[in-house]
C-alpha cells in the first residue's frame, strides 16, 4: 500500500473511496497467504510418510485375458491420480 499512497498521497485512507480501495487491498493480502495451506500439505505429507509401510511400485505388469503383459499404473489416494 506504500505505492498507493506515493501515487494519492498521505491522507488517501481517510477519502471514502481510499477507505474501499485499503480494505480491497487488505482482503486481498490475506488471500495472498499461503501459509495454512502449505501447513495443511506438510500435515499431509508426514502422515503419508509415515504411512509408507505399504510401499508399491508406480507400475505393475499383469497378463491380460488374450495372454499379453499388459503394464498397470498403481498410484496412491494421496496423490490424487
Amino acid at each position: 500500500m506504500a505505492r498507493v499512497e506515493a501515487v494519492l498521497g498521505k491522507d488517501w485512507a481517510q477519502h471514502v473511496e481510499g477507505q474501499k480501495l485499503k480494505q480491497d487491498g487488505d482482503s486481498f493480502k490475506v488471500k495472498l497467504n499461503t501459509s495454512e495451506l502449505f501447513e495443511d500439505w506438510c500435515r499431509k505429507v508426514k502422515l503419508y510418510s509415515r504411512n509408507l509401510q505399504n510401499v508399491h511400485q508406480l507400475f505393475s505388469y499383469q497378463y491380460s485375458k488374450l495372454g499379453l503383459l499388459v503394464s498397470c499404473r498403481n498410484c496412491s489416494p494421496f496423490l490424487s491420480c
